[in-house]
């Protein structure tokens, strides 16, 4: 599927849903390439956005899931997990995320967001990991190297 051009995100997955996304394009969106909401549980895998205007795949609430082998590329930033969400990202790509502020990030953990990530490659970013300071993620054997600011921060969010 190609979600492409939409008002607001191209993929929205809302309340208890336990979907599985494989294979789909999210571009030039005017928010979230994929946005995941409540207490969703999305398999994500083999998907690409590119372009959005926000994140290109982003974790609100309580949802949680995992996202393997997927694309984000030059949105404002790559893969957001926010509130309590605690999804497992495995083996993602995130790159080309900048911003005028120049704050684009390819994986930002903001709020009390947890869960893990594992074995993803951050690049050419403004960021490379962003978190915040109740933040509380797992990261192990993550590739984080030519982003424009610090590899790794804590930062904290408003």
């Amino acid at each position: 599927n190609l979600a492409g051009d939409n008002g607001f995100s191209g993929f929205v997955v809302l309340d208890r849903a336990r979907p599985t996304l494989t294979d789909n394009h999210a571009e030039e969106n005017g928010d979230d390439g994929f946005l995941f909401k409540q207490t969703s549980r999305a398999t994500v895998a083999r998907n690409r956005a590119t372009a959005n205007t926000w994140a290109g795949f982003r974790w609100v609430e309580q949802a949680s899931g995992t996202a393997e082998a997927n694309i984000a590329a030059g949105n404002s930033d790559g893969f957001w997990i926010a509130d309590q969400a605690d999804p497992t990202l495995i083996g993602n790509t995130s790159h080309g995320h900048h911003t005028a502020a120049g704050n684009g990030s390819g994986l930002v953990y903001s709020g009390t967001a947890g869960g893990a990530a594992r074995h993803n490659e951050i690049y050419d970013n403004d960021w490379g990991i962003a978190i915040g300071a109740d933040a509380t993620p797992s990261l192990a054997d993550n590739d984080v190297h030519d982003n424009t600011s610090n590899q790794v921060t804590d930062v904290a969010f408003n």
